[in-house]
């Protein structure tokens, strides 16, 4: 099959490092090891998290104006029609503004996976956002869940249960490979993560504080990740700053590597449906 793939928060090949651009990246390498012919179909990013109703309002006219461009390369030859639409990852804050409208006219199977939703946001500042994820939703052939949480408020929205397909979250583990950490030195442990404002700023905090608590141990932690909150996460982890060394971002061969040779990774993960760096370090 041809299967036009998107993902609304952050496409495949976006520069910035982060969970959501793995699994999007897994997805499609997933589509393409099935024997599909997938590929993206835009790189729109409809993410907006400040809550700004006219740069919303934006994007959704950019979004229509983009969908109507496929539909016509469509109808002209000039792009194969896709078999199915794949869309990875959407919400309140970063709705689908192509796939509906093109499965539609095209009257092609719309697939969504990690879709979620959050109805104190019905008045809120995504209220334009949710509307249109609620309408995704429904209007999806099948529903992948990545994250049992999202069950709750997704299966009410299909019009059958049986659209709702369970899927754990996944990795390629043939790019993985096992080493013996050194046992001569102290415990060496690893974090990934990158150094945002918000849930990832409080693990570290979270981080910070429960590391202060054992400076009676030995013990050395290696931090991998960069941001712009990255003064904060100093100012968390300054109780230990004789234990840490700071890596800065690095590339995913040089995570695997660095993952191989430690003794324990260490996360709190606050607020995360499911860290895809703590499933890459088991």
């Amino acid at each position: 099959m041809r299967i036009a793939f998107y993902a609304p928060l952050k496409p495949p090949d976006h520069p910035t490092p982060s969970g959501d651009r793995e699994v999007a990246r897994l997805f499609l390498a997933a589509l393409r090891m099935a024997g599909h012919e997938a590929f993206v179909a835009s790189r729109l990013r409809s993410y907006e998290g400040r809550g700004d109703a006219g740069r919303q309002a934006r994007l959704a006219r950019l979004g229509g104006m983009l969908a109507q461009r496929f539909l016509r390369r469509c109808r002209a030859g000039r792009e194969p029609v896709p078999d199915a639409w794949f869309s990875y990852h959407l919400y309140h804050k970063a709705p689908d503004w192509l796939g509906p409208a093109i499965a539609g006219d095209l009257g092609i199977p719309y697939v969504i996976a990690e879709a979620s939703d959050a109805p104190k946001q019905a008045v809120g500042k995504w209220a334009a956002g949710r509307d249109a994820t609620l309408a995704a939703i429904r209007r999806a052939d099948a529903v992948i869940g990545l994250n049992s949480a999202d069950r709750e408020c997704v299966l009410p929205l299909l019009p059958d249960p049986g659209r709702w397909v369970a899927v754990k979250p996944f990795l390629d583990a043939r790019c993985f490979e096992r080493r013996e950490p050194a046992r001569k030195e102290p415990p060496h442990l690893v974090t990934i993560a990158m150094m945002r404002y918000g849930d990832k700023l409080a693990s570290y905090r979270m981080l910070g504080a429960a590391l202060a608590e054992l400076l009676d141990l030995h013990w050395s932690l290696e931090v991998i990740g960069d941001g712009a909150a990255r003064r904060e996460v100093e100012e968390a982890l300054d109780p230990v700053k004789g234990r840490v060394m700071w890596s800065g971002t690095l590339g995913s061969t040089a995570v695997r590597q660095r993952l191989a040779v430690a003794d324990l990774f260490v996360w709190p993960a606050v607020n995360e449906a499911f860290g895809m760096a703590v499933l890459e370090a088991q």
